[in-house]
């Protein structure tokens, strides 16, 4: 059986991860997980914005909300007084919080508004009317316009 001591796993430790070393102080072991917390929990974050922000998703919803006539002003991608009030007007329409600032529920509503609007419907076909049923052949043959028509078959014989 394996027997552990105290030695045994410090030259463990060391051995498999050199790294470590370098993480015997509890300050930066600290930092190391404090690191690793934001990057973490940043990724699972959506950033909301609002007045006085600047740049390319700014400029995005602005041209969403003009286009779904909730924005009448210049598409500039600063976010101000009329890009805020754009946004209230759309989310009081949705039934949202009216917060005037573009959080997740707020850009996923925009975003889906904006699709609807500009992803076009298939028409339904039009319905192909049924040709009228033709009247089955007849057995008598058609007489052509300059021959006289044929005369019915009888069966009496004349005698002579």
């Amino acid at each position: 059986m394996l027997e552990l001591k105290k030695s045994n796993l410090t030259t463990f430790r060391e051995d498999n991860h050199p790294m470590l070393r370098h993480l015997r102080s509890p300050k930066k072991a600290l930092l190391v997980l404090l690191c690793l917390l934001l990057c973490l929990s940043a990724s699972a974050t959506a950033f909301a914005f609002g007045r006085g922000a600047k740049g390319p998703d700014v400029y995005a919803v602005q041209g969403m909300l003009k286009s779904l006539g909730y924005f009448s002003g210049n598409i500039t991608g600063t976010y101000g007084a009329a890009t805020e009030e754009g946004v209230k007007r759309f989310q009081k329409a949705h039934g949202l919080p009216i917060t005037g600032a573009v959080d997740n529920q707020t850009l996923q509503a925009i975003l889906w508004a904006y699709g609807n609007l500009k992803i076009p419907k298939k028409p339904a076909p039009a319905p192909v009317p049924k040709p009228a049923p033709t009247p089955p052949p007849s057995r008598e043959p058609v007489p052509k316009p300059n021959e006289p028509a044929p005369r019915p078959a009888s069966n009496l014989r004349a005698v002579a």
